[in-house]
């Protein structure tokens, strides 16, 4: 199928029982000139404490590497992925930003948009032991106690506030995201935001087709 663009985050490469092998399927699965990677692709918080890298893993970093040398590549770098890239520009076409304008959309991984919510530490806390202990608890347990703390309305409604507030600094109509782990499209003020999801667990997306419309994918 031939598109305009692609948008993936929250892969979790490097992280236990991600989705690499979707991952790559997704990936050969479409036709498209740009490809946006809105962090957490590689997981290096995850690493640090567990390295590994399996064979799945390289095959998408290596076809990620080798579409970048005949196209656009857009890396936004994620919270798990932070101080990693932070001297990198640029891979052949694969260019490295904390945000980025494209068309009428701002786009980031969205941890930023925590950053009235240092009052909510605990259960933020909670949401990295458990992601990084998963050798210890149920990996089912852990998914649901992560979803059920990020589907918390506080939570949602002050994420989404801070990304429409930001989006209409830049003057844009549209706000790009993951980080939440959350899929979501709606309108507040006048502008759209679409949060991609979480691909490691829910292997969800979004493409942007030949006529300019965005469609949330899982």
């Amino acid at each position: 199928m031939k598109i305009q663009s692609l948008f993936i985050s929250d892969l979790h490469l490097g992280s236990k029982n991600n989705n690499a092998i979707k991952a790559l399927k997704v990936l050969r699965s479409y036709k498209y000139e740009k490809l946006f990677l809105l962090g957490d692709i590689v997981d290096i918080k995850a690493m640090s404490q567990n390295f590994k890298w399996e064979s799945a893993e390289n095959d998408v970093w290596e076809f990620i590497d080798k579409y970048s040398e005949k196209h656009p590549v857009i890396y936004c770098t994620g919270n798990h992925e932070r101080g990693f890239f932070d001297d990198v520009q640029r891979i052949n076409n694969m260019e490295f930003f904390r945000g980025y304008e494209y068309k009428d959309m701002y786009l980031c991984h969205g941890d930023i948009f925590d950053h009235n919510l240092e009052s909510n530490k605990w259960p933020r806390k909670l949401i990295d032991v458990a992601y990084n202990s998963l050798s210890e608890f149920n990996l089912k347990i852990v998914s649901q106690l992560k979803k059920a703390i990020r589907r918390s309305p506080h939570y949602l409604k002050n994420f989404r506030e801070n990304a429409i507030e930001l989006a209409g600094k830049y003057g844009k109509k549209k706000i790009v995201c993951g980080h939440t782990h959350q899929q979501e499209h709606c309108i507040i003020n006048n502008i759209d935001y679409y949060n991609l999801g979480d691909f490691k667990e829910d292997s969800s997306y979004m493409i942007e087709t030949l006529e300019d419309e965005l469609i949330l994918k899982e």
